[in-house]
């Protein structure tokens, strides 16, 4: 059954089925030019291709992409979620057992799971994140706090050309992802749009 592994680790802010299968869908035709359907994943990926998973919460992106594809997935989060999220807030608590950061958790996530990877992850708290050099990321994905669009500018610097930048919950008329939408005006005209709503492609120019 697909995402039998990481289905566990979503949450009610989570990515769903349908929409992970859309990210994996634009990810394969970018690592092999089209879906892997009778294809040889190990031996046609791309050497040394980088995902950000961006907001990666308790890991179930980021686990199902080291699971299936060779690559590189850095993934960030502050782990203590939105502060004006309740949703989210009362959730961290369920799954951690009324703790209020989750970076243990999901470094159990991966513990649990890594003998199987075909990919690394490589976790790193998002205020460590931006303290680092620049590094640049073939596919970044940005599922974090949709109220906000200050990570916008700064992530696609990291995105060079030919790259993808992407993310959750393009929405028009909700006040709750009004972030998203004034990111992606910061900096859409740096990319070609591939796909619009309610996750977004946009391939760097």
């Amino acid at each position: 059954m697909m995402f039998e592994i990481t289905k566990k680790y979503r949450t009610k802010s989570s990515l769903n089925d349908t929409e992970v299968k859309i990210i994996l869908h634009h990810l394969e035709i970018e690592l092999y030019g089209q879906t892997t359907k009778d294809l040889r994943p190990l031996e046609r990926c791309r050497e040394g291709y980088r995902f950000l998973d961006f907001g990666c919460h308790l890991g179930h992106l980021s686990i199902e992409l080291a699971l299936r594809y060779p690559i590189e997935i850095i993934a960030v989060d502050n782990f203590w979620g939105t502060d004006c999220d309740q949703l989210m807030l009362d959730e961290i608590k369920r799954v951690t057992g009324g703790q209020n950061n989750f970076h243990i958790q999901l470094l159990q996530n991966i513990e649990d799971n890594k003998d199987q990877f075909k990919g690394k992850i490589f976790v790193i708290p998002s205020v460590n994140f931006w303290q680092m050099d620049p590094i640049k990321f073939d596919f970044a994905f940005i599922d974090a706090d949709h109220r906000s669009s200050a990570e916008f500018p700064l992530i696609d610097t990291m995105v060079p050309s030919g790259g993808i930048l992407g993310g959750h919950d393009n929405q028009y008329g909700n006040p709750d992802t009004i972030g998203v939408l004034e990111g992606i005006k910061m900096i859409k005209a740096h990319y070609d749009w591939i796909d619009s709503s309610p996750l977004f492609f946009m391939k760097k120019k």
